[in-house]
């Protein structure tokens, strides 16, 4: 019966996925764009466990892989896939008939035009880190060794650490953000694209973790995307960036020895990339309450999201982001207990810990609001970060991405009010 689902999971995806990319070369579409990423990250592992078989974390996580080998699990996570594409599909063809087409993007954006001073400091922007970098308390660490902080945390001094995770993060953020707003406002020449992708390394190697440096690329890819003619949907762009962001986390966890103990290389991509098995588990532990307590009280995480800038200090029991209590029921520990590390989520799964079956159509219903609000505005960066952040959440929890959801707001705002054009 679990293996009928996954065929009739893919089946429909398949069939979906054919439409979706036709239709996309054809018209820009937010709501396309995301579906299939969806399918990349939900519905991709279905076919991966037909051919390779289910993960083994049974050394690792005995929560997954409980959830992965549950047959009821995964028939409601086949169901799932097919709903959600189901919906984003309608969402997307609904949007086809509304007047304001995201094609129009790209005529905004020739027409959109950037006073060069401000062109030329977010070029210069793009290279914060560097001078972060070169201002910080050895800068030899940074020059001298990749991921020096990643590898040696231990031998780092506090003030060394504490520059670290702070200036060199936020000089990171930074030096994204401009990157994306350089490439939108660019010229297609040779020069701009070396400045480009030059920043992009300088940053990912100074930062030293894998995931900004993916960010990166993936936040140049949706910019491809939105200024690629009508029917040239950059297909080859997307393909070659892909796989290079594959080939460097590869080479990253050798580099800094960051792979999962007792797993496979293959089961630890599947884990890294893929959130089958973060979906799967929440279904499971809905399904069997008594066995895995995600939270003390619904909701739990959610109120983190809403209320995460209130200092810990004054609120001794404020709850944490959704990875702590994730992973804290997966290895079988009471909720909210913390660990040295903590397994990476998604919108999804947190929505259906916190909310139960309501949680699919309430994570549906935020997605379509967070886009049509974006694409309100016409605002090219906006709409490329709301590309972004929904792509993240796809990935990880709030907590990840709360600083560019801030950014986003903020450049929301600026536009209704029209401060800036």
């Amino acid at each position: 019966m679990n293996i009928f689902f996954q065929l009739l999971a893919l089946f429909i995806n398949f069939v979906i996925f054919l439409s979706t990319f036709m239709k996309l070369k054809n018209k820009l579409n937010i709501v396309y764009i995301i579906l299939l990423l969806f399918q990349i990250i939900f519905v991709f592992p279905i076919l991966l466990e037909l051919i390779l078989g289910v993960q083994d974390y049974s050394y690792k996580s005995p929560g997954f892989q409980k959830a992965l080998t549950d047959i009821t699990t995964n028939i409601i996570y086949s169901i799932f896939t097919i709903i959600i594409v189901v919906i984003l599909y309608l969402m997307g063809n609904k949007r086809e008939t509304t007047r304001f087409s995201i094609s129009d993007i790209r005529e905004t954006l020739s027409n959109l035009k950037i006073r060069r001073e401000f062109y030329l400091l977010s070029v210069v922007l793009m290279f914060i880190p560097l001078i972060f970098a070169l201002f910080s308390p050895s800068p030899e660490k940074y020059f001298t060794e990749y991921a020096h902080f990643q590898r040696f945390a231990f031998m780092a001094t506090d003030s060394e650490l504490w520059y670290h995770q702070n200036f060199m993060r936020i000089g990171g953020f930074i030096s994204l953000i401009f990157i994306l707003i350089t490439k939108l406002f660019s010229k297609e020449t040779a020069f701009n694209n070396f400045l480009i992708i030059l920043a992009t390394i300088i940053t990912g190697i100074l930062n030293g973790k894998r995931t900004l440096f993916a960010l990166i690329v993936f936040a140049i890819l949706s910019v491809d995307i939105l200024k690629a003619p009508r029917g040239r949907f950059p297909i080859k762009k997307v393909v070659s960036g892909s796989l290079f962001i594959l080939i460097f986390f590869l080479a990253y966890a050798f580099i800094i020895d960051k792979h999962t103990a007792n797993v496979t290389t293959i089961d630890n991509l599947r884990l890294y990339f893929f959130r089958d098995v973060d979906v799967k588990f929440s279904i499971y532990a809905l399904l069997n309450p008594k066995e895995y307590k995600m939270f003390d009280y619904w909701g739990q995480s959610y109120l983190y999201n809403i209320l995460f800038y209130i200092p810990r200090s004054f609120w001794p029991n404020k709850p944490y982001p959704y990875d702590i209590y994730v992973t804290a029921s997966a290895l079988g520990y009471s909720p909210g207990t913390i660990i040295s590390w903590n397994f990476q989520t998604s919108l999804f799964g947190e929505a259906i810990s916190n909310l139960g079956w309501l949680g699919i159509p309430f994570s549906l219903f935020l997605l379509n609001k967070f886009i049509k609000i974006s694409e309100q505005t016409k605002n090219p960066i906006i709409i490329v970060l709301c590309i972004f952040i929904i792509m993240f959440s796809y990935m990880n929890h709030f907590g990840a991405y709360r600083n560019y959801l801030i950014v986003w707001i903020l450049l929301v705002l600026t536009t209704k009010f029209k401060i800036i054009p």
